[in-house]
């Protein structure tokens, strides 16, 4: 494995009338192809009052060690709301990704999502609903959340699904190829109804596949790099089908 570079990371804010203004890290490395990928990292959970710079420090903790050498464009947002499934932080997201086609020429549309737990079922949720501006997504120690239900209650939700229940299949996950990651020593969320709603979800038509680790505990995401950088081969081939360039070395 080569060295990994560190990536200059630039905080910004972007003005959202649905909410909070959606406080972002973006950056890359300096070797890059003239049409970049972009990784857009959905952070975990938080208790308290949530830090501005969360989603940078999601990028140093994970994103970064494991695709820096992609070459791709990775942007951290810091979750505008309680989760990633709410109205105004899809909304965010949403406008997010128009800002970056506008302001980054380079910038390579639809986008990869890398979410961890809350972010995790982030990702799922958002390649299922709006599988027009996602290429890939990757969701790791994460169950597949695919609705919001009354109130907004997403833990509501993710008890549920956690618990044995039906995953509801949505059309978009027939279009976004997911990856989903996860160990069998996660002491918060546990592994086998994922694997359980990854067989129904890939008998009505997604493209899925989980990749079950050991060891790992939940609150360890940093140990989870080796195994993302081992998808790097399967995004340089998603990017290439996109028409997006990539300046990864091989793991």
């Amino acid at each position: 494995m080569s060295q990994v570079r560190r990536i200059l990371l630039t905080q910004r804010r972007l003005a959202c009338p649905e909410g909070p203004d959606l406080e972002y890290a973006i950056g890359h490395a300096d070797a890059g192809p003239a049409v970049r990928p972009v990784v857009v990292g959905l952070h975990f959970g938080w208790r308290g009052a949530i830090s501005p710079r969360m989603g940078r420090d999601f990028l140093r903790l994970l994103v970064e060690p494991a695709l820096a050498d992609s070459g791709a464009l990775l942007v951290g947002p810091t979750c505008p709301a309680r989760s990633w499934h709410e109205p105004r932080a899809v909304a965010a997201l949403l406008r997010l990704l128009d800002e970056l086609a506008r302001d980054w020429p380079g910038a390579a549309a639809p986008v990869t999502l890398v979410g961890y737990s809350l972010g995790g079922m982030g990702a799922w949720f958002l390649a299922a609903h709006h599988p027009e501006r996602v290429a890939a997504a990757i969701a790791l120690a994460a169950l597949p959340v695919l609705r919001l239900p009354p109130e907004h209650d997403v833990m509501a939700e993710y008890h549920r699904v956690a618990a044995g229940g039906a995953v509801p299949w949505h059309p978009g996950l027939a279009r976004v190829p997911v990856r989903a990651i996860h160990s069998r020593d996660d002491e918060v969320v546990p592994w086998e109804p994922l694997v359980v709603a990854a067989e129904g979800l890939r008998r009505q038509g997604a493209d899925l596949q989980v990749q079950l680790l050991d060891g790992l505990g939940h609150y360890e995401a940093a140990r989870y790099v080796p195994a993302l950088r081992g998808y790097l081969p399967w995004l340089q081939e998603v990017w290439r089908a996109r028409g997006a360039g990539s300046a990864a070395a091989a793991p």
